[in-house]
């Protein structure tokens, strides 16, 4: 292969931000790239592919420094470029003019302009790019349904758990929430909690979102139907194209019952355009 690169990614321990920016970083590392991928808690317990190496620094990004395995690389792998998110752009700015080295912004949401379109790179200039998620890597592995039932995949805080039971409990479905926190003891019998990795579109019928773009960018990736219960004024504006697009359903949250919420996601799950 061509020239390899050391690349360091800063990320904001939150699992919007990590798990996808740990996708990009897995591709480079199966690439050939050396990756080094440094969060801080709560993700201490997190695991990627073998080409990257995964550093935890705590709740202080200064603390990276003082890692010897992070040390260590250093003096025989020098960086050559840093990839960060708004949250940890000052410590990425930091180590970038101390090395010398480039540092890339990682938005997982479209960049706001004074004209913004959808992608928004339109309205901006050539150091702006949008892609999608990453397709392989270990965010992506570990889920199958235990059964035949359709599977509804839903952004946790979409809708409120007790709506998502009203409208699911013991239904013809199999809901998984993306969201590990939620105690199992809690959840109706055929309801499941995950992080939030993207396995599990694999085996979905429809994704259920509150409109966040990493949430739409990996359902239109798996070529899922997509209902969206928008909250925020961005929301609203993913959710708008969404629905022009024909790719997916979009409800008012003040609208919102077990009885519509089941009718929109049954009807999503046969609506043909949105495939």
């Amino acid at each position: 292969m061509g020239l390899t690169r050391h690349v360091l990614f800063l990320s904001r321990p939150d699992e919007n931000h990590l798990y996808l920016t740990l996708a990009v970083a897995e591709e480079l590392g199966l690439r050939g790239h050396m990756v080094t991928f440094a969060t801080s808690d709560p993700f201490a317990e997190e695991d990627a592919e073998s080409g990257v190496l995964m550093l935890r620094y705590g709740r202080d990004a200064a603390a990276l420094r003082r890692l010897p395995a992070f040390t260590a690389r250093l003096r025989t792998d020098p960086v050559d470029l840093v990839v960060c998110d708004p949250g940890t752009y000052d410590a990425a700015v930091e180590l970038g003019q101390e090395w010398g080295v480039p540092v890339v912004v990682a938005h997982t949401n479209l960049a706001t302009g004074e004209t913004v379109d959808w992608p928004a790179e339109r309205s901006f200039g050539a150091d702006y790019l949008y892609v999608h998620p990453a397709g392989r890597g270990r965010v992506y592995g570990g889920w199958a349904p235990e059964d035949p039932r359709q599977v509804l995949v839903v952004a946790l805080g979409s809708v409120p758990l007790d709506l998502l039971a009203a409208a699911f409990a013991e239904r013809d479905w199999r809901v998984v929430l993306l969201a590990a926190d939620v105690p199992a003891d809690d959840l109706p019998a055929n309801f499941a909690a995950l992080p939030a990795r993207y396995a599990v579109l694999d085996h979905a019928d429809v994704v259920l979102t509150d409109g966040e773009l990493p949430g739409i960018a990996a359902a239109l990736r798996h070529a899922t139907p997509l209902v969206v219960a928008p909250r925020t004024p961005a929301q609203h504006r993913h959710a708008a194209r969404v629905e022009s697009l024909g790719l997916g359903v979009v409800v008012r949250q003040a609208d919102l019952d077990a009885r519509t919420l089941r009718r929109t996601v049954a009807r999503a799950a046969v609506d043909e355009p949105a495939r």
